[in-house]
C-alpha cells in the first residue's frame, strides 16, 4: 500500500485475521548449509554462444515486429546514443537519422554536437562524412594542432592542444564519443579532416 500526499498526520485501521504468529528468534546462530545452484543450460537452438552468427536470435526476434529497426540501429540507440525526449515522441522514431549534408548557416560546434547525437544511416557515403568534418574544421578556426596521447605510468590522458576554450574541448570530445559507435571510419575521418589528428 502506498499513501502519498502532504499530510500532517495519518490514521489507519487495518482489519483481518493474523495469518501467522511472530517467528521466534533463535537463541544461537547456526549457519545453514548452502546447496550449490544447479544452472540449467539454454537449449542449443536459443543459445547464442553455439550459433555461427551470435546475432541471429536477436535478428529473428526483431523480424517478428512489424517495421522493426535493424539490429545495428537498436544497439546504437540502446547502448551508445541517448535519444532526446522529442525524438522518442516523434512518429518516425527510431528511424531518425542525422543529415550530415544539411547546409546550416553559421555552422558551429554546438550544432555539430547536436547533429552527431542522432545515428547516421548505415549507407552514409564517405564523401558526406568528409564534408561534415570539413565544416567542423572551419568551426574550429585555424589549424588546431595535434591530438596528443600521453601515457603516464598507469594513467592515460587525452589532451586537445590548441582548442580555443574548454567548451570547444568538451564539444569535440562529446562528438567523438557519439560518432565512435556509428560508421566504422567516422571518428577517424572527423579527427583527420578536422585537423585534430595530425
Amino acid at each position: 500500500m502506498i499513501v502519498k500526499g502532504d499530510f500532517q498526520s495519518v490514521s489507519m485501521a487495518i482489519y483481518g485475521e493474523v495469518a501467522s504468529g511472530p517467528i521466534p528468534l533463535p537463541d544461537t546462530y547456526e549457519p545453514r548449509a548452502i546447496s550449490p545452484k544447479v544452472m540449467t543450460p539454454l537449449s542449443r537452438p536459443v543459445d547464442p554462444s553455439h550459433a555461427a552468427d551470435p546475432t541471429l536470435l536477436a535478428k529473428e526476434l526483431l523480424s517478428l515486429i512489424p517495421d522493426a529497426p535493424p539490429l545495428s540501429l537498436v544497439i546504437r540507440l540502446m547502448f551508445c546514443l541517448k535519444p532526446s525526449d522529442d525524438d522518442w515522441e516523434s512518429p518516425e522514431f527510431p528511424f531518425l537519422f542525422n543529415d550530415l549534408d544539411d547546409s546550416i548557416e553559421d555552422f558551429d560546434l554546438e550544432q555539430a554536437f547536436h547533429c552527431t547525437s542522432r545515428p547516421v544511416a548505415d549507407n552514409i557515403s564517405r564523401d558526406s562524412i568528409c564534408k561534415f568534418a570539413e565544416k567542423i574544421a572551419s568551426a574550429l578556426g585555424p589549424k588546431v594542432g595535434a591530438f596528443w596521447y600521453s601515457l603516464l605510468a598507469n594513467d592515460t590522458n587525452v589532451v586537445f592542444r590548441g582548442l580555443q576554450s574548454c567548451d570547444q574541448s568538451s564539444l569535440v570530445a562529446g562528438m567523438l564519443s557519439q560518432v565512435a559507435p556509428q560508421h566504422p571510419d567516422m571518428s577517424l575521418i572527423l579527427m583527420v579532416r578536422s585537423q585534430l589528428l595530425s
